[in-house]
């Protein structure tokens, strides 16, 4: 740290979060309407790239089906779709105000988890579906006591509701059957888990 200064929780460039990004299009989605029962095809598909005069191909696999079985598959081109179907400026607004500080743009591949966000913007993000739609404000210290015990600071979280309960339910139960028979069948740890894996 003495060389380089960066931290690997808190600074950018972060990681690209990949398929967990797609837990942001499932809470845009279920907070406009739609539900997890709703359709979508998962056939290969082809998106424009910024910039470029060519577009981008992506496999994909599978026919039509629920927005819940093409998150068990982790379907890429179904989340490029739903992306589009609900607006990625909505996905946008949805990660800002999950407090995703990270800069990020309208693009289809939005979905897919192209741009930098830092492990802790993801952690407190994925912690407000877990609670109910409740965001809690990420801190790194909480209370600090003198020798003597005199408390010198003692940390007051501040809270904020981002939506409501019934669309983090919607997204924790759609989570939660990736977990049992999607692609993140590895987080089963003997007791209930949600979360998404590429």
């Amino acid at each position: 740290f003495e060389r380089y200064q960066f931290n690997l929780a808190t600074h950018l460039p972060g990681r690209q979060p990949g398929s967990s990004m797609k837990t942001f299009v499932l809470a845009a989605l279920f907070e406009n309407g739609f539900v997890p029962s709703d359709t979508v095809s998962g056939r290969s598909c082809n998106f424009d790239v910024p910039g470029s005069s060519e577009d981008y191909p992506v496999s994909g696999k599978g026919g039509t089906n629920s927005i819940v079985r093409q998150t068990q598959a982790s379907n890429n081109c179904a989340f490029l779709r739903l992306g589009q179907v609900v607006g990625t400026d909505k996905v946008v607004d949805m990660a800002k105000r999950l407090g995703v500080r990270s800069p990020l743009e309208s693009y289809v591949s939005l979905p897919l988890g192209v741009f930098d966000i830092t492990p802790l913007d993801m952690a407190s993000a994925y912690a407000t579906f877990a609670s109910g739609g409740i965001r809690v404000a990420p801190t790194l210290v909480t209370r600090v006591e003198a020798a003597d015990g005199t408390v010198l600071y003692d940390h007051v979280p501040t809270f904020s509701r981002v939506f409501d309960e019934d669309i983090a339910t919607q997204v924790t139960a759609t989570l939660t059957e990736g977990v049992r028979r999607g692609t993140g069948q590895q987080a089963k740890i003997g007791r209930p888990a949600a979360g998404k894996t590429g």
